[in-house]
Parts: structure tokens; sequence; C-alpha cells
């Protein structure tokens, strides 16, 4: 509370102040609008294997995920047990995508990953990207050596 200061006797305002309030806020409303759709498409204990060399891929493509356990889910939705087939024509049907990204953990088994690709093919899907993540390159690490 501040004390209003002028030529008359001191009177108390009884206003608050609520502008830090309000940028905490919209601080934290920005940090919610870019990190919600980024946990809404992935699955966060997938760790995909090490790659050297690749392109990025788009952002825009669906994402089919396999868990360790050999679970697929769909832009972050679990997909029941042999129902891959029918989700992807679904999704491909309302989004008019024809190509998806394949993000699986480094430990799954290369049967569910060609499963997977043989069913978005089946679906109708002209192209599937494999999703890796960047192995360190040695040479950057000796250039970068004090």
């Amino acid at each position: 509370m501040k004390l209003a200061h002028s030529g008359k006797p001191k009177r108390l305002v009884e206003e608050i102040n609520i502008t830090p309030l309000t940028d905490v806020f919209l601080v934290l409303l920005v940090i919610m609008m870019v990190v919600a759709p980024l946990s809404r498409r992935v699955q966060s204990d997938i760790r995909p294997p090490e790659i050297v060399s690749g392109q990025p891929g788009s952002q825009e493509d669906m994402i089919i995920e396999i868990g360790k356990d050999g679970q697929y889910l769909v832009d972050g939705a679990a997909v029941p047990q042999g129902q891959l087939r029918t989700v992807l024509e679904r999704a491909s049907a309302q989004t008019g995508q024809k190509q998806a990204a394949l993000r699986a953990d480094r430990t799954v088994k290369s049967r569910w990953i060609l499963d997977a690709m043989a069913e978005a093919q089946a679906a109708g899907f002209e192209r599937l990207t494999v999703i890796g993540s960047a192995q360190e390159d040695p040479k950057q690490k000796d250039e970068t050596a004090p």
C-alpha cells in the first residue's frame, strides 16, 4: 500500500497493483501455448536410436510412435491392438495427409517397426520418415576441447 503525498494530510491509497500479476500470467500462458502441442504429440519415454546424418522432418507430419512394449500411438493417442491401419486411414481422411513420421524406441523389435510401415503403406501413406536422435560427432568434440 502506498501513501499519497501532496500538501494535504496523508491518506492511504487502497488500490492493488495487478500489473506484475498480469505479467506473470501472460508469461505462463505463452509457455503453455508453446509446450502443450509438443507434449501432446510425443511420448517422452521413447528413446529413438542415434543417427549420424539425415534431414529434419516436418513438424506437421502425423507421428506414429512405438513404445517399448509394442504399443502404437498416433499423434500421442494410444491405438488398440490390431487397429493401426483403421486409425491411420481415418486420420489421413480427416487431415488429408499422405506422409507420416515413425518414432520408435531403440529397444523395439524390428518386426513391430516393419508392421507399422506395412500398415501405413496399406492405409495409403506415400511417404514415411523414420525419426532418430542426433548422434554427437566425435570430430566436433575434438575441435571444441580446450
